[in-house]
């Protein structure tokens, strides 16, 4: 009896071992997380963020608009070496997107009547600066599930925020 007692006591030791442990493990995770993304940036702070990479922003803009691909998704600097048919060999442009991915872009891309600069996204919202291509307000050509725009401080730029459920609350 004093074995199964013994066993018993050590089998539970484990299993509050293992659950602890993958207690710690999802906490620590949620945390990172929230280190990694931080909290949503608003239209103020997006305009604060638009000034201090203005030119980083100009320079992947200008590369974007004059590539030849109607769309493109850039994530990280690997991906900006197969963007078109050459990838970027531009020392300025890799630079450029060098500094912006590190200071917290997540996304850059081409498509419809934009050239967007994701800041901000979780699995339902995205929020971040776009570039009007032909002048108009970007659409749903450029943003999926686009919920809301509105214009910085430069002419064509915009804060914009992508927000799946609401798009969808709006679209029944």
């Amino acid at each position: 009896m004093s074995n199964l007692k013994t066993i018993l006591k050590i089998f539970a030791f484990v299993a509050i071992a293992i659950i602890s442990l993958f207690i710690i493990a999802l906490l620590v995770n949620i945390f990172m997380w929230s280190l990694a993304w931080g909290p949503a940036p608003n239209h103020r702070q997006m305009e604060r963020d638009f000034q201090a990479n203005k030119e980083q922003l100009f320079i992947v803009r200008d590369f974007l608009l004059e590539s030849e691909s109607q769309s493109v998704l850039i994530y990280s600097i690997d991906d900006a070496m197969l963007v078109g048919n050459d990838g970027v060999d531009d020392e300025d442009t890799l630079d450029a997107l060098n500094h912006l991915f590190q200071n917290g872009y997540r996304v850059i891309g081409k498509g419809g009547n934009g050239v967007y600069f994701q800041r901000w996204a979780n699995l339902d919202v995205g929020r971040g600066i776009v570039y009007s291509i032909d002048g108009n307000t970007p659409d749903e050509s450029s943003l999926d599930f686009l919920t809301e725009i509105k214009s910085l401080s430069e002419e064509r730029w915009y804060f914009y925020i992508e927000d799946f459920n609401e798009w969808k609350r709006r679209n029944r």
